[in-house]
């Protein structure tokens, strides 16, 4: 009778094999003098041993190979065993192994068609919709509020389509490199992780404008931008990246600040390297504007000049 089943899931393709396990010690490795023989090109010859633990579970030995052992997206030592218990899973090379016991519990079997699948897909409807609204709702009332003219509810919510669909495109992408590497899609925490990263600039951008108008400095709001920018889209990099590759958390995070650091590297250089030549009238004066101008205190033009002319007079 099998002690422990094996799962061996391939990385290019994501099809599982099931390996039922009855005598310890197990080899497992791309020779064929293993117990079992994986056909990942990363994997040793002799990769690794399992033993069986006798307080319960299993021993797994890293027979010195080339790269090694990852559990939850660590990489591990080969001088040390690695206690496993069922359903814990591996990383060798690019192929995952989960070790389950024979009475481990499973789901129980999914209606083929009925009302529990069409109630799971409404489900899944009311929180695409609910985090789409609540982006839609976000921009539309940051863009009232930053503008000190009459503006249109319907100009409001046609102009946030264009973010709603730069979203959509991003969580998309993501969520196919997902299905690609780990078979799971995960679209509503993609979808999730997007939104929270475009309210997220947005708030912090209109800090920028408070800080850099109380500060009376394009410089302040320029190099404010450029900080935001690059730890927002590493936190948006990170985020969509632990979800989808099955690599450590420290080269998660160091991908992660690399793509980001170096878009906003690029982006500085390009903005640098067109700005127009000096002119006494320049095409596009710097300005520098209150945020959310909407709720600023507001004056008439003769109120204007009443307290300017006060302010010369006392001087």
């Amino acid at each position: 009778m099998a002690q422990l089943i094996i799962e061996v899931q391939d990385h290019s393709r994501g099809h599982r094999t099931y390996y039922p396990v009855a005598d310890f010690p197990v080899t497992i490795g791309r020779g064929y003098g293993n117990n079992i023989i994986l056909s990942d090109p990363h994997v040793c010859a002799e990769h690794l041993i399992v033993s069986k633990n006798e307080n319960g579970g299993w021993l797994v030995k890293d027979l010195e190979s080339m790269n090694g052992i990852q559990r939850h997206a660590e990489q591990q030592t080969n001088q040390d065993p690695i206690h496993l218990a069922s359903g814990d899973y591996l990383v060798v090379g690019k192929t995952r192994l989960r070790f389950v016991s024979p009475e481990h519990p499973i789901e129980p079997a999914k209606v083929l068609h009925g009302k529990a699948s069409f109630i799971a897909a409404l489900r899944s409807l009311a929180i695409v919709w609910s985090l789409l609204t609540l982006l839609v709702s976000g921009y539309a009332m940051n863009e009232y509020l930053a503008s000190s003219v009459e503006v249109h509810i319907e100009k409001l919510i046609a102009d946030s389509l264009a973010v709603v669909g730069g979203v959509l495109i991003w969580s998309s992408l993501w969520a196919l490199l997902a299905f690609i590497v780990q078979r799971k899609l995960n679209f509503h925490y993609l979808l999730a992780v997007s939104i929270v990263y475009v309210l997220f600039d947005t708030l912090l951008s209109n800090v920028i404008d408070y800080v850099a108008f109380n500060a009376n400095s394009i410089l302040v709001a320029e190099v404010l931008s450029y900080i935001t920018a690059g730890v927002l889209l590493a936190g948006l990099f990170y985020a969509s990246m632990r979800k989808c590759l099955m690599v450590s958390k420290k080269k998660n995070l160091l991908l992660a600040n690399v793509f980001s650091w170096g878009v906003v590297v690029v982006i500085g250089f390009v903005v640098y390297a067109n700005q127009p030549e000096f002119r006494q009238d320049p095409e596009y004066p710097a300005e520098i504007k209150p945020p959310f101008g909407r709720l600023a205190a507001t004056q008439t033009l003769d109120e204007f000049l009443i307290e300017t002319d006060r302010k010369f007079t006392n001087k």
